[in-house]
């Protein structure tokens, strides 16, 4: 007998820690999939809470760590009716302060095309909500996303 759970309204939390090693990174992707999935979300949704989950540690490691192994990321995903929410905590850099927009490119010129900088702006067109701040030498990256859950046969 397959039992759920039993109150689909319960606030139901996770954490994962990670060292700042970018092999690590795509563990925490399949774990946050999986997640996902189990709570009910759409394949689609949780393609994209997992591809702006990986894309904001990626941009930790390399950014705030500069490629530094030996560093944590703790990461807090809380699911509650319609709603996941995923806070990054880390004691990297200071996340620089921009205002993530597009980058700005030539479309009639590939070459001109960057490399980076689409990251933070993906993650903020993706997901409902995300919010920043820096605390007792900690980084606070939390996002957020809505979803209708989705019915399983069975």
């Amino acid at each position: 007998m397959n039992q759920g759970p039993t109150n689909q309204r319960a606030t139901r939390e996770i954490q994962l820690s990670i060292d700042s090693n970018l092999q690590d990174v795509a563990l925490v992707g399949v774990s946050v999939r999986a997640l996902c999935l189990h709570f009910s979300l759409a394949q689609d949704v949780a393609y994209q809470v997992e591809l702006c989950v990986v894309e904001m540690i990626n941009n930790v490691i390399e950014h705030g760590y500069r490629f530094e192994t030996g560093n944590p990321i703790r990461i807090e995903m809380k699911f509650e009716e319609g709603r996941v929410g995923v806070t990054l905590v880390d004691h990297a850099e200071p996340i620089e302060s921009c205002d993530h927009q597009a980058p700005q490119f030539d479309p009639e010129d590939l070459e001109s095309l960057p490399e980076n900088g689409y990251g933070r702006f993906l993650v903020d067109q993706i997901m409902d909500r995300v919010d920043y701040h820096r605390e007792n030498d900690r980084n606070y990256l939390y996002m957020e996303k809505s979803f209708v859950p989705e019915r399983r046969a069975g």
